[in-house]
Order: C-alpha cells, then sequence, then structure tokens
C-alpha cells in the first residue's frame, strides 16, 4: 500500500531544488518524515545538505522527523529563523502560497514568553491573531516579507497594499513600539538565517586553489615565482620580486596618474606585471618576437605595450635615481662618509656598436673600436653611483667633444658650494680654479684644463718620454679612476640592450640607455660595485676589438678576392681586332 504527499519548497531549498512543488508516492508502512526527507537528500543530491538540516511543516504545522504521514499530507521545507526553533519552543503554520514567483507573504505572529510563532496566509491573519492574543500574553502581529522576494519593475513599497511591512505601529513622538521592536528583530533574525543557510550549504564543495590569484596586483609576476623561484626571477630581470615591487613603489603614484589613461584599448596586464615584463627586455634584449613569446604575447601588441610603458617610466627613473644622486651625494657628505677619491668626480666615455647607418657612415665609425656605433658620456661618484649620462652621440665624435657638450652640468657639479669652501682640496690646479672641484678623465680628454679643472693621464710621445714620477701619477689617477670601469662593467653585464648590438629604433635609443643606468643605480645600492665588474668591462671591450678586427680583415679579404677576379677577368679578355686599313 502508498500514499501521495505533497511537498512544498520555499526559499534557498526552491531555489536549490528547482521546484516550487511535486509529488511523492510512499509506502504506507514507513510513512515519516524522517523517511520522507532522507528520499527528497537521495532525489535532489544538489540540495542534500539544505535538506537534512532545514525545518519540515507538515500540514501547516512545525513536526518532528518521527511523526507519521498520512495520505494527502502536505509538507513544506522552509528555512529556519536563526538557526530555526525547537518544537517545544514554538508552532509555526503555513498555507500555500496564492501568488506565483515566489510573493507569498508571512504573517508572524509571535506571542512572549511562550515564543510562539505561525506563518499563515494574510487573508486569515487578524482572525487567528485575535485567537492568540490575550490581555495577559502580550502578542505583536505584523507582515513580514520573503528576505527573497523583490518588486516587480515600476512598483514601489508603497504598492504592496495593506499588508505591506512599511505600515509599522509608532507610539507617540515616532518612536517604535514593543511590538514594532518584536517584528524587527524577528525579521532580521530571519535574514540572518538565510545568510547562514546560503553559505553551509557550500561545506563539502572543495576550496579554491591557491594558485594564480586573480587579485594580485602582479599575476603574472607570481606566476614566474612559483614556478622558478625568488632566484629564478633575479636571473631574469636582475632583481628579485620583493626588489621589483619596491623599485615599482618609487614610481607607482607616477605611473598610476599616466598609465592606461584616456582614449584607446586599455592594457590588460597590471603595472607591476608590465615593469616586470619590461626588464626582461632590458635585461635580455633580441629580438622583439622571441620576448614576446616568452610571456604568450603577439610580437606587433607586446612592442608596442613596452615601448610606450618606458616613454613614460624612463625620463622618471633617471630623474628619481640619476639626477637628485647629484644633489644628494655632495662633496661635503662623500667626504664625511669617507668614499671620496683624492679627486673628485670621474667621468667615463662607452661605446655601443650599431647596425650599418644608412645615412653617413664615416660619422658613427669608431676607429678606436672599428665599428659604427654610439658613445655616451657617465659621471660617476665614489660611492658608485652615477650622476648624468649625457645625450647619445655618434662613434665618430671624439671624448673632449662629448665633454664639451655636456659642459653646463660639469661646472655646476664641480662648483664648490659656500660650505665645501673651507674643506682640504689638495688635488692640481686649486689655485688655478679654487672654486671647483677637480675632474678625473682618461687619456682622451688632453688639453681639458684651458676650461675646467680636468686630471687625466699624461700621453708620452716619441721625443718626451714619461718621468718616474709622471708614471707614478697616472697609475695613481688610473686607480682612482677604475670606479668608472667598474661602473661600465655592471652596466653592459646586466643589460644586453646596451651591451650588444644595438638593432631597435634609433630614436629610441637614449630612452633604453638611460633607464638601463637608473636601475644600474638601484643595483649598485644593493650590490656594491666590485673588482670583477671592471674585469666584465675590459672583456667586453676585448669582444669589440674582436668583432671590429675580424670585420675588417673579412673586408679585407673580400677587397682582395675582388681585385683577384677583375685581375682574372683583364687578363683572359681577347683584345679587339684591328680594322683592315686597305678596306
Amino acid at each position: 500500500m502508498t500514499m501521495e504527499i505533497k511537498v512544498l519548497y520555499f526559499a534557498s531549498a526552491r531555489e536549490e531544488v528547482g521546484l516550487r512543488e511535486e509529488k511523492l508516492t510512499l509506502p504506507r508502512s514507513s510513512a515519516t518524515l524522517r523517511e520522507l526527507r532522507r528520499v527528497l537528500m537521495d532525489k535532489h543530491p544538489q540540495a542534500a545538505a539544505t535538506i537534512e538540516s532545514i525545518t519540515l511543516a507538515r500540514n501547516l504545522e512545525y513536526s518532528d522527523d518521527d511523526v507519521a504521514l498520512a495520505d494527502g499530507d502536505e509538507v513544506a521545507l522552509i528555512p529556519p529563523i536563526s538557526g530555526g526553533l525547537r518544537a517545544d519552543k514554538a508552532q509555526v503554520k503555513q498555507s500555500p502560497a496564492r501568488e506565483p514567483h515566489d510573493s507569498y507573504q508571512f504573517r508572524l505572529i509571535a506571542q512572549f514568553p511562550s515564543n510562539q510563532l505561525s506563518i499563515m496566509d494574510p487573508s486569515r491573519t487578524e482572525t487567528q491573531a485575535s485567537h492568540l492574543s490575550s490581555p495577559s500574553e502580550p502578542t505583536t502581529s505584523g507582515p513580514i516579507r520573503s528576505s527573497t522576494h523583490q518588486l516587480p519593475r515600476g512598483r514601489t513599497t508603497e504598492d504592496r497594499g495593506p499588508t505591506s511591512s512599511g505600515s509599522v505601529s509608532r507610539a507617540p513622538g515616532g518612536s517604535f513600539d514593543g511590538q514594532a521592536a518584536i517584528r524587527a528583530f524577528l525579521q532580521l533574525q530571519e535574514l540572518e538565517a538565510a545568510r547562514v543557510s546560503k553559505r553551509a550549504r557550500y561545506h563539502n564543495d572543495p576550496l579554491p586553489t591557491t594558485e594564480g590569484d586573480e587579485d594580485s596586483a602582479h599575476p603574472l609576476l607570481d606566476t614566474f615565482r612559483d614556478s622558478v623561484g625568488s632566484d629564478g626571477v633575479l636571473k631574469m630581470t636582475n632583481f628579485t620580486p620583493s626588489e621589483i615591487a619596491q623599485v615599482y613603489g618609487d614610481v607607482s603614484d607616477f605611473m598610476a596618474a599616466r598609465w592606461n589613461i584616456g582614449r584607446g584599448q586599455s592594457s590588460k596586464q597590471t603595472p607591476v606585471d608590465v615593469f616586470f615584463m619590461t626588464l626582461c627586455v632590458l635585461k635580455n634584449g633580441g629580438e622583439w618576437a622571441v620576448l614576446a613569446h616568452s610571456f604568450g604575447m603577439k610580437p606587433a601588441a607586446f612592442e608596442k605595450m613596452i615601448v610606450h610603458f618606458l616613454d613614460l617610466l624612463s625620463p622618471h627613473l633617471y630623474h628619481l635615481y640619476v639626477e637628485e644622486a647629484a644633489s644628494t651625494y655632495t662633496m661635503k657628505k662623500v667626504a664625511i662618509q669617507g668614499h671620496a677619491f683624492r679627486h673628485y668626480p670621474a667621468v667615463g666615455v662607452t661605446f655601443q656598436q650599431s647596425n650599418m647607418p644608412s645615412a653617413s657612415q664615416a660619422d658613427f665609425y669608431s676607429a678606436k673600436h672599428k665599428l659604427h656605433g654610439y658613445k655616451t658620456e657617465l659621471s660617476v661618484m665614489p660611492t658608485g653611483i652615477c650622476i648624468n649620462c649625457s645625450h647619445h652621440s655618434r662613434g665618430g665624435v671624439d671624448d673632449m667633444t662629448i665633454f664639451r657638450k655636456n659642459l653646463t652640468f660639469h661646472e655646476a657639479a664641480t662648483t664648490k658650494s659656500p660650505s665645501e669652501e673651507s674643506m682640504a682640496d689638495e688635488g692640481p690646479y686649486r689655485d688655478t680654479y679654487p672654486s671647483s672641484w677637480i675632474i678625473i678623465a682618461d687619456e682622451g680628454y688632453q688639453e681639458l684644463n684651458d676650461t675646467m679643472r680636468v686630471l687625466h693621464p699624461k700621453r708620452s710621445r716619441p721625443t718626451d718620454p714619461l718621468t718616474l714620477k709622471e708614471e707614478e701619477t697616472n697609475r695613481e689617477i688610473s686607480s682612482d679612476r677604475t670606479i668608472v670601469e667598474n661602473y661600465f662593467g655592471r652596466l653592459c653585464t646586466l643589460w644586453a640592450l646596451v651591451s650588444d648590438k644595438y638593432c631597435w629604433q634609433v630614436k629610441k635609443y637614449e630612452m633604453y640607455f638611460r633607464a638601463c643606468v637608473a636601475l644600474t643605480n638601484v643595483q649598485v645600492r644593493v650590490r656594491p660595485l666590485r673588482a670583477d665588474d671592471g674585469e666584465q668591462y675590459k672583456d667586453y671591450l676585448r669582444r669589440l676589438n674582436h668583432i671590429g678586427t675580424a670585420r675588417r680583415e673579412r673586408r679585407r679579404e673580400s677587397n682582395q678576392r675582388a681585385r683577384a677576379k677583375r685581375e682574372l677577368r683583364l687578363a683572359t679578355e681577347v683584345p679587339p681586332v684591328p680594322e683592315d686599313e686597305s678596306d
């Protein structure tokens, strides 16, 4: 024998099951609410957690699971109020919903101190409220709408009619009375129960993975850090992840006002991730296609993003880490720290090979390196910090000309401040230039003493060999100037873009070079210069010399082959037959 049971779903149970109601057939022998709960959990596994913990009401009354069922019974699954009420504490009644789409209304009747609570149809509210109320036991009656109900478009709370929750009784003076406070309390408890129920239904779901945090300020950097470690990121960019975040923190306010601002399509990458990719570009150089493939991007889009980012970032990096260093590391401060040369500061020119220019090749050709390229002058402090980077010049321009083009900076940097006038100055030419500090330079800066206080090694001549004292002085000057070569070595070791053959846009050369100089200053502050850096620069110069010599040898051999072919052609050429004069 079987019986038919009608099941009604409300609120969160309706959302999970996807039904408003259904009819089930159960055997009469074991027809209890507990058996019905088990059948519903097996039939709707996606809502099993909710069905297991939810309260059941049989024929408009809350009931225990051991209550037997009869044919034609109606069972409702109703979310509890504040976690539910025990059967000995409350009774809840409910009538079938009168309106579709979950627009039913609840009428709560809370009787204290027994805390009896009923949920019923609004049409029977007043009758049952008067039946439950008594003068000795204060009763609260009022409408409470479902927390999941939403008004149709175009309606307001005033359109709800006489059963609207907006019609609350107030005490004289406009304040809530006790009954209104109880209704508000019960309504808030219903919202709390719904919130807890929504969270509890996912108790058995797996937790989200911690890899690839979408909310991170640098998800790409985090992915590389988790995959290859901090040491791997250091090898890719010359900085650890924490150092990358720290450096970008210094420029974040500046970039936030300029990056991804204005018209056009915005970059989907976060600024820190773009900075991370920019460091990889400066570190490794090479072809854009290879660099873009490393990050899963198209070469054209990748190049456009990096170039635009550096257009904004490079000038600010240079100002922050190079120009401000000139005002920070004054001669007085350097002397107090005990880092000063005997002669201050030092200057030098570095050379970088470039593509064969399409214009006048002689202007770009360096006779010293036997290559075409660019020259840039750097001024380095005793602490190993660069304080100036000149505009780049063509490889055929001599070092003194580059110095004179940058004379404005040198005069400002070597002028003694009022507080430095009393400092000891034992360098040469102090009587000729009493208000200037001396500059250390190499042999390429001969005869600059006419305009500046410059100290350089004396060049020997066939007719005028150096004395022992002059040779000793040259060694001392070269020893003091080692810091410049160490800086050049660190610069060329860190960034392939300023040491390998430059093949990118000529007009962007200075942007790339100054960004590398600024980032090298950051590196030097963390990892001071060493003698190994100077050896690296010497290897760099040896490589340039080898490339230039090999290129010159190939050109000589090519010319020899061309001349040999021409001589062979002329030797085998048949002379023309002379014309017969008799004809």
